[in-house]
């Protein structure tokens, strides 16, 4: 049911999480080649890439999981030593704090806010290089609600005050979802926001094709049936020169 999901997002590149590895992310992209993080778990991250794009599986971003205790980012280089190469990293930061101040009294939002200067470090990172980058997955964070009026706008509070910095200036950042209704992914669901991101650097974000975000959501038939994930895909479209 899920590969049936998958043809209907025919997505090139697919981040992935809580996969442990490539033998079962086979089962739902069998005409793509994989990426995963290599931590003795099944929650791992990863990507799935579309056979014949031109690919480089990275290193795992360790400072991420604050000891191996959380889950692990997960490196993709696309288009390896071209004109067009780009930095993708898949994550799952820590759950249980989508919403709050990273300040709140609260130990899911401790671990958060304890992995958010590595996460930034990780843009920053690319960002000096001058490379374009996505960071997407399970934020377990409600940005778009950090960007609307009423919440702190400060580091200390706001992950994407912290990482959306404009500096160095290919982190001015553009979450992909902005200005998108949201939508469950299946009736009944009773979520309000998205959690699960697509965050492109300044330089991809001129990129997105217009209109081109996308959800694709479950029936209530196959939620039931399947006990599908209250996760479902978010997409967007770039357009890459010579791509």
């Amino acid at each position: 049911m899920l590969a049936r999901y998958a043809r209907v997002l025919d997505a090139d590149v697919v981040a992935l999480q809580e996969v442990d590895g490539a033998d079962a992310a086979r089962l739902v992209f069998p005409d793509h080649e994989f990426c995963f993080t290599t931590r003795k778990h099944v929650q791992n991250t990863g990507f799935a890439i579309r056979r014949g794009l031109a690919f480089r599986c990275g290193p795992d971003l360790m400072p991420l999981s604050l000891g191996d205790s959380l889950r692990r980012g997960a490196e993709l280089t696309l288009f390896p030593g071209e004109r067009n190469e780009l930095r993708l990293l898949s994550v799952h930061l820590k759950s249980g704090c989508s919403t709050k101040p990273l300040s709140a009294p609260d130990k899911a939002c401790s671990e958060l806010a304890r992995q958010v200067p590595q996460l930034e470090a990780w843009i920053d990172q690319r960002a000096r290089a001058g490379q374009p980058f996505v960071v997407l997955g399970d934020f377990n964070r409600d940005l778009l609600a950090e960007q609307r009026r009423g919440f702190p706008a400060n580091a200390k509070d706001s992950v994407w005050a912290a990482i959306d910095d404009a500096d160095p200036p290919e982190a001015d950042l553009r979450n992909a979802g902005e200005g998108e209704p949201f939508r469950n992914c299946a009736p009944g669901q009773g979520y309000r926001g998205y959690i699960d991101n697509i965050v492109l650097s300044r330089t991809l974000a001129a990129e997105v094709m217009p209109k081109s975000f996308s959800r694709v959501t479950y029936s209530a038939a196959d939620a039931r049936h399947a006990k599908l994930s209250d996760h479902c895909p978010a997409a967007v479209r770039l357009r890459l020169q010579g791509h």
